[in-house]
């Protein structure tokens, strides 16, 4: 599971279901996340979302990273293609809105 900023944005897939090359991609990102390395974990974040570009945790992944950079204008971009590629699924659809929501705040506070 992908945790940034105490969010849980990746859930590695259940017992039996296949793991693809992006999924890996995704659980060493959240290593070099919480090594601190995000530069890499932008890198291999990115490197999933080339192999599967509908993958909302991808797309939060990367916009919760940019927002922790203080890089609001990539943040939003990559929160609101996340919850595009969220469809039914509940956390991430929220869990998208939460990032936007905390966004418009910063930059209320301006």
């Amino acid at each position: 599971m992908l945790l940034l900023n105490g969010c849980a944005l990746y859930s590695p897939p259940k017992q039996g279901e296949p793991v693809g090359p992006a999924e890996i991609l995704l659980a060493q990102a959240q290593d070099k996340t919480a090594a601190g390395e995000s530069e890499q974990a932008v890198a291999l974040i990115e490197r999933a979302l080339r192999l599967e570009p509908r993958k909302a945790e991808g797309w939060l992944a990367l916009a919760q990273l940019h927002f922790d950079a203080g890089d609001l204008r990539r943040a939003e971009q990559f929160a609101r293609r996340a919850l595009q590629f969220a469809g039914a699924d509940k956390r991430l659809a929220g869990e998208s809105r939460a990032l936007l929501e905390r966004i418009r705040a910063v930059r209320e506070a301006g």
